[in-house]
C-alpha cells in the first residue's frame, strides 16, 4: 500500500476515495480518526488515502481529473454569485 493523496480532512479523503471507487480502484483512508484527538489546532498531514502500488498510474489520473473539475466548478460558482446577495 502506498499513499496516493494526503488530504486536509477526512471529508476530502472520502471524496477522493469515492472517485477512486468509481474507477474501480480499491483504497483505504488512514488517519481520519486521529483528527478528533488533537484538540483545537488543525492538524495537517494526518489523513491519507492509500492504494495498491499496481493502481498508482490510474489513480493518479483519476485524482488529477477530479482536481481539475473541482477547480472549474469552484470558478463557475463564483461567476454565478448574485451581487445583490453579497452586499
Amino acid at each position: 500500500m502506498i499513499t496516493i493523496y494526503q488530504a486536509n480532512s477526512s471529508i476530502d479523503a472520502k471524496l477522493i476515495q469515492d472517485q477512486l471507487a468509481f474507477a474501480d480502484i480499491q483504497s483505504h483512508i488512514m488517519g481520519d480518526l486521529l483528527q478528533g484527538g488533537v484538540g483545537d489546532l488543525q492538524p495537517q498531514g494526518l489523513v491519507k488515502v492509500m492504494i495498491d502500488e499496481a493502481n498508482f498510474a490510474k489513480a493518479k489520473e483519476v485524482i488529477i481529473e477530479w482536481e481539475k473539475s473541482f477547480q472549474e466548478n469552484k470558478k463557475s460558482l463564483h461567476s454565478w454569485a448574485n451581487p445583490l446577495i453579497l452586499r
